[in-house]
């Protein structure tokens, strides 16, 4: 997905405001319940496209759901 798509999918769920982080090889996308390791992407620092491709870095954004409980 390209940066256009992504401003169109983010306009069609009513998002008026987004912010664009690096989306690097190492950048990975983990989702509680996803697979057995919870990684949905595939980070590919170490040019493989597997699960095991992701750096170990000291960041993270978290989104979580209000009202209805922890994800």
């Amino acid at each position: 997905m390209n940066l256009i798509e992504l401003r169109h999918f983010l306009q069609q769920l009513g998002c008026t405001d987004a912010l664009n982080l690096d989306g690097g090889g190492s950048s990975t996308l983990w989702a509680k319940g996803f697979n057995a390791s919870g990684v949905a992407n595939y980070p590919c620092d170490n040019h493989k496209f597997d699960h095991e491709g992701e750096r170990k870095v000291a960041n993270a954004l978290v989104v979580v759901r209000r009202g209805k409980g922890v994800l």
